[in-house]
């Protein structure tokens, strides 16, 4: 698949898609802009094939959010590093609308079996763009947008009343719902509460005509979402990430830019030891910073289990890095980093010592340099740590680090998800 500039697709999005036909696993397009400049990208897949689908999209890039309560939606990521976003893949393998997925449409082997190319993209044809379009607009939004309007515009003359969804329209609620649909798709101007009104009415003559199959799967869908908290806790934990650099290297700017990074939720805690014990009975200083490190650590532990990514500044590891003081500072330092949270990953932010200095002013360029090094060695040391380019601007920083994480997140998602099987 061509994935130039001018394509309007990705890269990563062009090289999934290349990868679902080298894998010979059918799918469509259904929604969503393939440049990922607009949410979700909707594809429609072969249930027969939905186990082949990891495989095939991890060498693009993509790995999969675990998930629940959602229906036939499964989702992979990809973090696109030029651009600095995410791109998302909502995959589905039937076309199924409201509330949890209620209102099965149509199995995917209809659409899949009608589907047709426009260049490298394969969609559906513009019947079953139509009708899966109307009943998303009516079924799982609050109603179309202007993109949309136009789009069920175009594809008004096209529609088949008595085509497969059309005729499912028809089932529900009877031939006036599939003509009211044609109508309000062709007026001038697009009328929310009409679209909302043949929602409900959609609603209502689906639930009458297939009672027990809409509450079923209803039910399903409710019980996922209600397990959702343990289910995060189980098969979809977080990371720590610990940031390390020397003064002027930017981790602050980093730690606050990480903790709202990533499409799930996140959490920034500060770990520095100086002044801990500043109001505490002389000799107290020690035990008090390793009852916060104690209390940092319990707290780290729980914003993980509940699928956090926690960005660690100012983590005890700095002080191993500065090894300063005796054989005594040596087991403090060893102590309060034994209790300290335990990160997945290292990063240690790396700028020359004239940039450090610029930036901060704080120390002279000796010093500086001694303290670059010692991080440098610190990296070098440890299997977990990352280096990054500090001297590059904010938003490239933030890429590399993103970049960095990503994996470990996503083997954490997928290496509990196999131990739980």
């Amino acid at each position: 698949m061509d994935a130039s500039a001018g394509s309007g697709i990705a890269p990563a999005v062009a090289a999934a898609l290349a990868a679902l036909d080298a894998a010979a696993i059918p799918w469509l397009h259904l929604r969503g802009a393939l440049d990922g400049s607009a949410g979700d990208i909707d594809l429609l897949v072969d249930p027969a094939a939905l186990g082949r689908v990891d495989a095939a999209l991890a060498p693009a890039g993509f790995r999969r959010m675990p998930s629940i309560g959602y229906a036939s939606h499964r989702f992979w990521l990809a973090f696109e590093r030029e651009t600095g976003r995410w791109l998302k893949l909502d995959v589905v393998t039937e076309l199924a609308y409201g509330p949890g997925g209620a209102l099965g449409a149509a199995p995917a082997a209809g659409p899949l079996r009608r589907r047709t190319p426009d260049g490298p993209v394969m969609r559906a044809t513009p019947d079953d763009r139509f009708w899966s379009l109307l009943l998303h607009v009516c079924l799982d939004r609050p109603g179309p947008t202007a993109a949309h309007a136009a789009e069920l515009a175009g594809l008004a003359a096209a529609a088949l009343p008595d085509g497969q969804l059309g005729s499912v329209v028809a089932s529900w609620a009877g031939s006036a719902a599939s003509t009211r649909a044609l109508q309000l798709a062709a007026a001038p101007a697009p009328d929310a509460a009409a679209y909302r009104r043949l929602g409900r009415r959609l609603l209502r003559g689906a639930v009458r005509a297939h009672p027990l199959r809409v509450v079923r799967r209803r039910t399903i869908a409710a019980v996922g979402r209600a397990a959702s908290r343990l289910f995060v806790a189980t098969r979809r934990p977080g990371i720590a990430v610990a940031l390390l650099g020397p003064d002027g290297a930017g981790k602050s700017t980093l730690a606050a830019a990480l903790s709202e990074a990533f499409p799930v939720p996140g959490r920034q805690r500060y770990l520095g030891l100086y002044g801990a014990g500043s109001e505490t009975p002389r000799g107290l200083g020690l035990a008090v910073r390793a009852w916060r490190m104690v209390r940092a650590r319990l707290a780290t532990t729980w914003d993980v289990r509940r699928g956090r990514v926690v960005v660690l500044d100012r983590h005890p590891l700095d002080a191993v890095a500065a090894r300063k003081g005796g054989r005594r500072a040596a087991v403090r330092r060893r102590l309060l980093v034994a209790l300290a949270p335990r990160p997945t990953v290292v990063l240690v932010l790396d700028a020359p010592a004239d940039v450090l200095f610029a930036r901060k002013g704080e120390h002279d360029l000796e010093t500086l340099s001694a303290a670059r090094l010692a991080y440098r060695n610190l990296a070098e040391r440890r299997r977990d740590a990352v280096v990054i380019d500090a001297m590059e601007p904010p938003e490239a920083v933030r890429a590399a680090a993103i970049d960095a994480v990503w994996p470990r997140l996503a083997d954490a998602w997928r290496s509990r998800g196999a131990a739980r099987g």
